[in-house]
């Protein structure tokens, strides 16, 4: 059942964003993206060299969601409807309802909030849709924006993962974060309440 039990691929509104199925439209862009060294830095890929490269990408990860193994938004501004990043769930263990989120964006849109906007969104749709006990995320040791912003989210850092992950030929050091579903409920009920 392709999208997670949804027959079209789920969209997700914050305030100011919506985040949508990527498609071949957004080569360009999401190649500008991908192609920015700042924008690269702590992903596990290299900033991409071709066009074509981004095309691949976007069909690789749109065949992970049809087979509910990941799925990946296009972030995009509502008030101008411009791709800027793109987020969502890089690895879903369905046997112990669990998935590793991952994001970027363009360097134009840094320290402006959106993230905090896309990682509540993923966290709604993980814990209330897709019904996930827990919710990861790895991150660099040098990468200290986005850890901040994990446990300001309510991410608790679960420790050093030593030479966990080989990228851009070398293995390198992550630290593990996660949040649970009863953290994210109850920190949920305890914002909405006067």
């Amino acid at each position: 059942m392709p999208f997670f039990g949804e027959t079209t691929f789920p969209i997700l509104d914050t305030e100011r964003l919506k985040l949508r199925q990527l498609s071949s439209k957004d080569t360009k862009k999401l190649f500008e993206i991908w192609s920015d060294k700042q924008v690269t830095q702590y992903m596990n890929i290299s900033p991409l060299s071709t066009k074509s490269q981004a095309l691949e990408m976007i069909d690789l990860l749109n065949s992970l969601a049809e087979r509910n193994e990941a799925i990946r938004w296009g972030i995009e501004l509502k008030k101008t409807g411009e791709l800027i990043g793109t987020c969502g769930f890089n690895s879903i263990n369905h046997a112990n309802a669990r998935a590793s989120i991952g994001y970027e964006l363009e360097v134009a849109y840094w320290r402006k909030g959106y993230m905090s906007e896309v990682i509540h969104a993923l966290l709604g749709y993980g814990f209330q849709q897709c019904h996930f006990n827990r919710i990861e995320a790895t991150v660099e040791p040098e990468n200290t924006p986005s850890m901040l912003l994990l446990e300001k989210l309510g991410f608790h850092r679960e420790g050093l993962l030593r030479g966990y992950e080989y990228a851009k030929e070398r293995y390198i050091d992550l630290y593990m974060f996660s949040i649970l579903q009863n953290e994210y409920l109850l920190q949920n009920s305890q914002d909405t309440c006067p």
